[in-house]
């Protein structure tokens, strides 16, 4: 599975609390919105790992550790038909002042590379395209069973 240590603290007022006193530093980093692009860039493009990989650890891993497997994770008939349209050619740079995510700041800021989501479904209604969100809050609770690793 592939995963981030995703903590959205702002550099003002929250991150700065620990400029004195490194104990007083929340932790974590904002990283969630880029993990799809940065495990492309740098496993699939760089040769490293497969695209057929990076599905299995970006969701049928994390659904089957999570005892959602096969209502998430999966394209089999009952599944949820929450898919993402990779697009391989489309060209990024990170930046805070560009991201969905509420966070003044990004550890990856000014890294480039190419490949993001075109188009992400939830139970296959359209919820964003190419990091644009345009429905929110669609969610819904799974009742999730023992993993099935």
């Amino acid at each position: 599975m592939l995963g981030t240590d995703h903590c959205s603290f702002n550099m003002d007022g929250q991150k700065t609390r620990g400029k004195d006193d490194f104990t007083r530093i929340p932790g974590g980093i904002p990283g969630t919105e880029q993990r799809p692009m940065l495990f492309y860039q740098y496993g699939v493009v760089e040769g490293r790992t497969s695209i057929e990989r990076m599905c299995q650890l970006l969701a049928e891993r994390p659904a089957k550790l999570f005892g959602m497997y096969p209502q998430k994770g999966a394209i089999l008939p009952g599944s949820d038909a929450d898919l993402v349209i990779w697009d391989p050619d489309k060209a990024w740079t990170i930046s805070a002042k560009t991201q969905v995510q509420n966070v003044d700041n990004t550890p990856y800021e000014g890294i480039s590379g190419t490949g993001m989501a075109a188009q992400v479904f939830l139970r296959g209604c359209p919820v964003a395209e190419y990091g644009k969100v345009h429905t929110e809050l669609k969610g819904k609770y799974i009742h999730r069973t023992a993993r099935q690793l």
